[in-house]
Order: structure tokens, then C-alpha cells, then sequence
């Protein structure tokens, strides 16, 4: 019962059930094993707007949906990504309260606990509590240790991943296990490629592991945003 209690298994936490606030930016990528790649290698990006002329684009009825490679936007999106430019799926005045609002979030948990605590989450399971369940549950997969840097006027705040190791959502993956029976191994540590890790394979295993519960699967969706983490090592130790 403490074990349970220190991971949060309840529906309250943003790591069984992740929502969009004013507190998460929808990062639109077409690829997202290139972007966890060009992290992992030191690139620095831009964050900018969607594009007005882009509001048009017809929008599926999930909340989340992948830039795939026959979206309208999916060629503009690529020649940003190459130019270390991100477009998030928000107006230019909500990204820019959002990225000021993560910025400061973000620095203040370190100066006071001395916790990073912005991520960038590649990946999410659509799960559902049960067979009756019409509301579908995201939970973030691969967690990215990210900052937010003030660079020049110009290019303003940057988004770049921190010097730690990505790492899987633990908790989800304790959540399935208790709650579902569902065991999926070898993600104590991510399997990796050639620059960083193997997201394509990760994505893979958990795709197989929940193949036989109905309408369970990975959206391959990015969003920056904030994890908390306090209670997972005190969890590790008394497991």
C-alpha cells in the first residue's frame, strides 16, 4: 500500500493521465525519432508559432495527431526541423505566454528542490480504464530532460535537452503491470541507435505488448511540459 501510494496511480497524475493546459506546448513534428536524435546530439531549437495561414488544415477529432508524412504540412514542417526551427501547435500568443510560464515554472523548481522537472515527452499510450470506458487516458512514454535558455533577442528562449538520460515512464509502466496485468520488460534502460535512442523500437514493443486490449495504442505525439518525479527514487528504494 506505501509502495502504491508513493507512485500515484490515480488518475491525478500527468504521467497516467496527461492533459493539455496552459502548461504543455504540442510540439508538431513529422518524425519523432529525429528530433529525440538531434537532442541527443546538442542541437538547440527555436521554438515558433503555427503558422496563420496553417489554421485552415482540417484537424482530427483526437487531441492527439501525428504530423504523418501525407499532412498538409508535413514538407514545412521538415525545412523548419532542418533550419533547428519547432512549430507548436498554438497561436503566437499562447506559445509565448506558455514557454514564459514553463521558463519560470521550470527554473524555480530547480533553484528551490534542485529537481529538473520540464520534459519533453515523446510519445503517448491512448488507454482507457475499461472495455465500457468512452474517454480515452493518455500517458507520456519516453521522457526527455529538457531546459529552456534565454539566447539573444532574436531568437529568444531555445529548447534543448539537458546532459541526463531519457528514460520510459516508469510508472505507467507500474500501473499496467498492477492494474492490468501487462508486463513489458527491457526499458530499465532504452534500447538505443546510432545517435540516441531507439524510439521506433520502443514504440514497437509497447504497440505488441497491448495489441490485444481494443483501441489501446501509441500516438506518436510530442509535448513539452512538466513531470514531477520527487517520489519515484523513495518508490525504488522500498521496492
Amino acid at each position: 500500500e506505501w509502495e502504491r501510494r508513493l507512485l500515484d496511480l490515480s488518475l491525478r497524475n500527468t504521467l497516467l493521465n496527461f492533459r493539455a493546459t496552459r502548461s504543455t506546448i504540442p510540439v508538431m513534428c513529422e518524425q519523432l525519432g529525429d528530433l529525440e536524435d538531434a537532442l541527443a546530439g546538442g542541437d538547440e531549437f527555436q521554438l515558433l508559432p503555427m503558422p496563420q495561414d496553417w489554421s485552415d488544415t482540417p484537424r482530427d477529432a483526437e487531441l492527439y495527431r501525428r504530423v504523418a508524412s501525407g499532412h498538409p504540412a508535413a514538407a514545412l514542417l521538415k525545412q523548419e526541423f532542418q533550419a533547428k526551427r519547432l512549430r507548436a501547435d498554438l497561436s503566437e500568443k499562447d506559445l509565448a505566454e506558455r514557454v514564459v510560464r514553463l521558463y519560470r515554472l521550470s527554473r524555480t523548481a530547480m533553484e528551490e528542490n534542485g529537481a529538473n522537472t520540464l520534459y519533453l515527452a515523446l510519445g503517448m499510450l491512448r488507454w482507457y480504464e475499461s472495455g465500457a470506458s468512452v474517454k480515452p487516458r493518455y500517458a507520456p512514454l519516453v521522457l526527455v530532460p529538457a531546459e529552456l535558455v534565454r539566447r539573444t533577442s532574436r531568437s529568444g528562449i531555445v529548447l534543448r535537452a539537458r546532459d541526463e538520460e531519457p528514460h520510459f515512464n516508469v510508472t505507467l509502466l507500474e500501473m499496467l503491470r498492477q492494474d492490468f496485468g501487462i508486463e513489458i520488460g527491457g526499458l530499465d534502460v532504452l534500447p538505443r541507435d546510432d545517435n540516441g535512442v531507439d524510439l521506433k523500437l520502443i514504440f514497437a514493443a509497447i504497440r505488441r505488448a497491448v495489441m490485444a486490449v481494443p483501441r489501446w495504442d501509441v500516438e506518436e505525439a510530442a509535448y513539452l511540459g512538466l513531470f514531477l518525479f520527487s517520489q519515484f527514487v523513495m518508490w525504488n528504494d522500498l521496492r
